[in-house]
């Protein structure tokens, strides 16, 4: 089966083999008078799937005389009940992987990936990388390497390595972590940014007290905004273990959201995101809607998560902090952590000037 288990509207089969055409022929009725082997390939025929116990619509389409395609209605039960059916005829199921027979390619593991993405947007982009253009840019630095521009090969090199953290997050989501004091409008504001209610949101301060998480994407790019605890002194049990988690989160997270509140004079940074610089923070400054203030005057981003105010610039201003300067469809890309280690082996081989094992190294990842 291809398509994915779970809830959807159509499941896809793919059976393989020489005797494929007879053993769907066993099961399948087309509208179509003419049997299945003298149907053209690649015809999409109508019928109905009999077994002694069930009869499912479902279309068919032979593409050469050793693979067919099924296509049923989704969900678990109708493609189980036809793989068995296949099973009891000696057919074998194997996963979807071991069928395209997957291995460590860069084509096979953009395969893979493709299948792990949320976006049109990071689809695209891996797409390019399975038609070719990872290979390509590959085997232009292998050539600059035999051909003596070990300078040029180099430099090429380390251009790929920083696509690394970009390209692990065109199957992985961006983490972004909101977090502040009690009662700053955190809740509202995932909700806000997101467009339905995932976080509870009250009037009393502490009540997020696990992490809760909403994904979504923002300009085509997959995130996890991750609600936390406020950040205060507390001797409550169970908000201290909301808080720890709430630090573990912002030591992890790709950008930080640290939100304030307008109608509060005094305002000090968490200590929790005192002496990190390495973690991007954009400190939002929330309950517009409830005081008369110039966005000149502070620095931040304003918002209202009641009325909306400003959360169009909040998400405008997330989105370029995660991707600065998003790379062009045809850009090469390393999107697995196999490709980032050999690469990373590759440049240290050329630094230690070991060109033989670079060379070596690199025409294995070439392939």
């Amino acid at each position: 089966m291809l398509t994915p288990l779970g809830r959807g509207a159509i499941a896809s089969i793919v059976i393989e083999g020489p005797a494929a055409v007879e053993v769907v022929a066993h099961f399948f009725r087309g509208q179509s008078e003419l049997p299945l082997n003298q149907v053209p390939c690649n015809r999409i025929l109508f019928g109905r799937w009999k077994t002694a116990s069930t009869s499912e619509e479902l279309v068919v389409c032979r593409s050469d005389n050793n693979r067919i395609e099924i296509h049923c209605h989704g969900g678990h039960a109708a493609p189980q009940s036809i793989l068995c059916s296949l099973q009891s005829l000696g057919c074998r199921v194997v996963p979807w992987k071991q069928l395209l027979k997957t291995s460590d390619t860069i084509a096979a593991e953009a395969i893979t990936a493709l299948t792990q993405c949320e976006t049109e947007r990071t689809a695209a982009i891996l797409l390019q990388q399975h038609n070719g253009v990872l290979v390509q840019e590959l085997q232009h630095i292998l050539q600059q390497l035999q051909s003596g521009e070990q300078t040029q090969g180099l430099a090429r090199l380390n251009a790929l390595l920083e696509t690394w953290d970009f390209g692990q997050h065109l199957t992985e989501p961006w983490q972004i972590v909101v977090t502040g004091a009690p009662n700053v409008g955190k809740s509202s504001l995932v909700n806000a940014v997101v467009g339905f209610r995932r976080s509870i949101v009250t009037s009393q301060a502490g009540t997020t007290r696990d992490l809760v998480a909403a994904d979504t994407a923002i300009n085509g790019w997959p995130i996890r905004l991750v609600d936390t605890a406020g950040l205060r002194p507390t001797a409550n049990r169970v908000e201290k273990q909301g808080i720890s988690l709430a630090r573990q989160q912002i030591r992890t997270a790709d950008l930080v959201l640290e939100v304030r509140d307008l109608t509060v004079a005094s305002n000090l940074q968490p200590p929790d995101l005192i002496g990190q610089p390495e973690i991007p923070v954009i400190t939002v400054w929330n309950k517009l809607d409830l005081v008369d203030v110039k966005e000149n005057a502070i620095s931040g981003v304003l918002t209202s998560a009641q009325t909306g105010l400003g959360i169009q610039n909040l998400i405008d201003n997330i989105s370029q902090a995660l991707v600065v300067a998003p790379p062009s469809l045809a850009a090469p890309v390393l999107f697995t952590s196999r490709q980032y280690h050999l690469v990373q082996q590759v440049v240290t081989c050329l630094l230690a000037q070991q060109m033989p094992l670079a060379v070596h190294q690199l025409t294995s990842l070439c392939r």
